[in-house]
């Protein structure tokens, strides 16, 4: 038996999240402002690493467990698509030409010729790209070549896992598992989905519909929560990092250190950000009625007002302008109702409307939050998942849907931890109605592993179908390329980057 501190546990979660951000600021903008703005962050890095008050439960277990914990994620982001060993989505295409971009071009990443330059959620590329560009500064004739790129699949597959893993532990943590139930943990996250296969029974009733690319969770059209699975397979660059920063909230009870965090999410991706920052200041709202009512106001400010959160709030602004001169950003939103900084936008919302939504939360969300009522009750973190999930299909960003599908990920995995620690900490919940709730969730979690099984389904069904075990999209190499189609190549560049005030003067090209 080992036991890791729940102390060291979360510390190696900041080092995970705070490296991209570091990379982006020393490396990425390459310019004055990026070194000052490292240094400014690497001494919230160091207060952070230093706080004492740390808390949570430590994680005691076995060698062996640990070993099947982390063999579950190797394989788990395997068959992800990491390493450019097995299958991988449509997704991967863009993917797949922007971690060239980062490997084989100089930083930041522009395209000249086509006045174009790289504006995209890259923070989780930036660590095993820069380990890439190390080797190939050590061996020259690597720079360039195919080589080059399958060492830094490798590096991104390893960096990848490590992530997961580190979630993994906070979950375990959170959950207080014991002896063999931490196993459940990899086995839960693996599967957890909301009951997609309920909304496709519908629609094949109802409407006559057929599934048969077998991504089912597209039931409710331009809705819809994407399992844990889902999320690593398609866009696992926004999915790790913010994983991580919701599991160190949720076991975390003072706010000294939502800033950074929140930075680092944001570094990330934006969506899941977004999702996040609804946590943190309803949950800081929260506290600070709390310990205003029991007369500790001065404690409350002095951990908003922490040296941490101020020194943190100064990167914000960057990855808001980095992120401000995407065209997808500039273009603003579809059809707006009523927009906000030409970006948010409320939906139009007509009476079927109302009643598919509602019946996409009940499928998606409302059964295991109301089996998960009866434990979390007293929990404001309960309180603010159902907030965000039925806000989610009610705000749209930009051109796409995507914002209810990223929005939603810190939710999905907050009732994916509380799932967890309903089923692996039973101390003072053993009454016949928990048995009941427990029953339940597990039957809840076995009608959302359909998702996750067409997830695996659809590499295994690519293997037979074209007969080979390495299927990766990886056709379109760079997105210098002008045949891109325009409305997606919105969402991944800025045009006429010379003007933008990122490029311009605080990233100025080489």
């Amino acid at each position: 038996m080992i036991m890791l501190k729940a102390s060291r546990i979360k510390k190696a979660a900041y080092l995970y999240m705070s490296l991209p951000v570091m990379c982006f600021l020393l490396f990425y903008m390459s310019s004055w402002a990026g070194i000052i703005l490292f240094l400014v962050f690497a001494a919230v890095f160091f207060m952070v690493m230093r706080d004492t008050s740390i808390d949570g439960q430590d994680l005691r277990t076995t060698r062996k467990y640990l070993f099947v914990m982390a063999l579950a994620v190797i394989m788990w982001t395997y068959f992800g698509g990491q390493g450019n060993l097995y299958y991988q989505s449509d997704d991967w295409h863009f993917r797949n030409a922007i971690y060239r971009d980062l490997l084989y071009r100089d930083w930041p990443v522009t395209y000249p010729a086509s006045h174009k330059a790289l504006v995209y959620y890259i923070g989780h590329w930036l660590p095993p790209a820069i380990l890439t560009k190390g080797i190939g500064v050590i061996v020259p004739s690597i720079c360039g070549t195919e080589l080059m790129f399958r060492i830094g699949n490798m590096l991104l597959w390893l960096w990848t896992a490590v992530g997961v893993f580190i979630a993994e532990c906070l979950l375990a943590v959170y959950a207080r598992t014991r002896g063999k139930k931490i196993l459940m943990v990899p086995v839960i996250l693996v599967l957890f989905s909301g009951l997609d296969i309920i909304g496709v029974l519908r629609d094949i009733v109802k409407y006559g519909w057929t599934f048969e690319e077998l991504h089912i969770e597209w039931w409710s059209q331009e809705l819809q929560f994407s399992s844990l699975t889902t999320c690593l397979f398609w866009v696992f660059n926004q999915t790790v990092i913010p994983w991580i920063v919701i599991l160190c909230l949720l076991d975390g009870k003072r706010i000294n250190q939502f800033v950074f965090m929140g930075s680092c999410a944001f570094a990330a991706g934006p969506m899941p950000f977004v999702g996040i920052v609804v946590y943190m200041t309803v949950y800081a709202v929260y506290r600070g009625t709390l310990m205003f009512m029991q007369g500790k106001g001065r404690a409350f400010m002095q951990e908003l007002f922490s040296w941490e959160n101020l020194l943190a709030l100064v990167i914000m602004p960057v990855f808001m302008i980095y992120y401000s001169s995407n065209s997808a950003v500039i273009t603003g939103a579809e059809d707006p109702e009523a927009v906000s900084l030409s970006v948010f936008t409320l939906s139009h919302i007509t009476f079927d409307d109302v009643k598919e939504i509602f019946f996409f939360l009940l499928v998606e969300a409302g059964v295991y939050l109301f089996i998960l009522y009866r434990r979390y009750k007293q929990d404001i973190f309960f309180y603010i998942t159902v907030g965000s999930v039925m806000l989610a299909p009610l705000v749209r960003v930009g051109n796409g849907t995507d914002f209810v599908m990223r929005f939603s990920i810190p939710a999905i995995m907050v009732m994916a931890a509380m799932t967890v620690r309903s089923l692996t900490d039973n101390d003072g919940f053993c009454e016949k109605k928990d048995r009941i709730c427990s029953v339940l969730l597990r039957i809840c979690i076995g009608i959302g592993a359909v998702t996750t099984l067409t997830e695996f389904a659809r590499g295994y069904q690519a293997m037979l179908q074209n007969g080979r075990i390495v299927n990766v999209a990886d056709d379109l190499k760079t997105m210098e390329r002008d045949d891109i189609v325009d409305a997606l190549e919105r969402n991944i560049v800025a045009y006429d980057y010379e003007n933008n005030v990122f490029f311009r003067y605080l990233a100025p090209g080489k």
